[in-house]
């Protein structure tokens, strides 16, 4: 509410003037619903929704997530069924054949594409000045702020990575207190057969990735139901 109000409602009304703000909260929203809301119809709904909210935003960043992301969630449901073997076989063996028939060079292929996404290198830049900023405080970091540039360390930009942002600022200790329960969460989604949920989560890191994503307060919502899997041996317990 520090500014106007209507403009507030407007960025988050399909209009964010940041696609990935709009990405973002698409992911979180699907995580949360598809782990708390009741299995029906209903969540169904409210999941498709939530993932039509995020891809009218066109982030090469989610749909990268969302690909990653489904991919791990039917490989743990496979792998919990005892299916992944046969998968792998099949999908290289059609792969293969896809390569052959479309003489495709699949080099060139994902150099396009990451040169359209990385906005005229200024992406790696900022990531490889962050790293460097970060090094010159290993242990620690630098305090609250941003340390990334465009041409130098220290130019007072977001390295666009939360990794590599939160490195900066607080060190491998803040760094670890961010992931570490994200992924920890991971064994208690497979072991309760919460696939959808399990992707979903998956492409929050995946997606963090590309972002800055712990200045948004919904990743620490996300952020805390994972303390929960983790602290509550009745959360998620299986009917």
């Amino acid at each position: 509410f520090s500014g106007s109000l209507v403009e507030t409602i407007i960025r988050f009304a399909f209009l964010s003037g940041n696609p990935n703000t709009l990405a973002l909260y698409s992911l979180c929203a699907c995580f949360i619903v598809c782990l708390l809301y009741p299995k029906n119809l209903l969540r169904s709904i409210f999941v498709v929704a939530a993932v039509f909210y995020g891809i009218i935003s066109l982030s090469d960043s989610l749909f990268l997530a969302l690909v990653v992301g489904s991919l791990f969630g039917i490989a743990c449901y496979l792998l919990k069924h005892g299916l992944l073997f046969a998968l792998l076989i099949s999908f290289g063996i059609m792969f293969l054949i896809f390569i052959i028939n479309m003489e495709l060079n699949i080099i060139n292929a994902l150099n396009d594409l990451w040169v359209s996404a990385d906005e005229g290198g200024t992406r790696i830049s900022l990531l490889i000045h962050g790293i460097e900023a970060y090094l010159e405080s290993p242990f620690l970091g630098h305090g609250a702020g941003a340390f990334s540039g465009h041409f130098h360390p220290f130019g007072r930009f977001e390295a666009h990575n939360t990794y590599v942002d939160l490195l900066t600022i607080g060190g491998p200790f803040l760094a670890l207190i961010f992931l570490l329960p994200l992924v920890i969460s991971i064994p208690s989604l497979y072991r309760n057969n919460e696939f959808l949920s399990l992707a979903f989560l998956m492409a929050i890191i995946i997606f963090a990735f590309f972002h800055f994503t712990a200045r948004h307060p919904v990743i620490w919502a996300v952020w805390g139901i994972c303390i929960g899997s983790i602290l509550s041996k009745e959360f998620l317990a299986k009917d």
